[in-house]
């Protein structure tokens, strides 16, 4: 038994033993040798490693889904009502990218000097000989409050989401991938 916080470091850590042993396969897959000799083979075989491999897939496989049917079960309360794991995550992922959109409107200055703008990338001085001003067309101070409010609330649903990852357990057998 393993909880959903640690199957998901697991489930990275057999991904990277998928790739070392397909690496290895095909670097145990031959021998060079100067013609005339005997080659000497390594001790682990093609086979072995495809064995290992062939385990480590299907390990691999019935831990994602354990973590997918976790996420898809398991509820978290949000704004009076109860979201999965997985819906909570893909909000909380929203809400910080909002939150960071939001931040930056909020440094920008009510009126300023136009410069090159970062979305259409042309510049906007001098236009017939006259200098130009940016005037927000919104409230920076508003979109700053407002995502520093949003960072805040992603934190506390990220609290919630991590607070289920640590109490909900998996029937995995990590042994083979956890421990000494």
């Amino acid at each position: 038994m393993i909880t959903l916080a640690q199957a998901i470091p697991l489930r990275r850590s057999i991904e990277r033993q998928i790739d070392e042993l397909r690496e290895e396969r095909m670097e145990f897959s031959a021998v060079i040798i100067a013609k005339g000799e005997t080659p000497e083979f390594p001790e682990r075989t093609v086979e072995m490693i495809t064995a290992e491999l062939n385990q480590a897939r299907t390990d691999y496989l019935r831990l994602n889904r354990l973590i997918a049917e976790a996420n898809l079960k398991e509820v978290v309360e949000w704004d009076g009502r109860f979201i999965s794991l997985i819906e909570a995550i893909e909000l909380a992922k929203q809400m910080r990218q909002e939150a960071g959109e939001f931040k930056s409107l909020g440094v920008r200055k009510k009126i300023e000097r136009a410069s090159s703008s970062p979305y259409h990338g042309r510049p906007r001085f001098h236009e017939g000989g006259s200098d130009l001003i940016s005037v927000a067309t919104y409230d920076p101070d508003t979109y700053r409050e407002s995502g520093k409010k949003l960072e805040r609330r992603a934190n506390l649903l990220s609290s919630k989401i991590e607070t289920a990852n640590h109490s909900l357990t998996l029937d995995f057998d990590a042994a083979s991938y956890m421990g000494e």
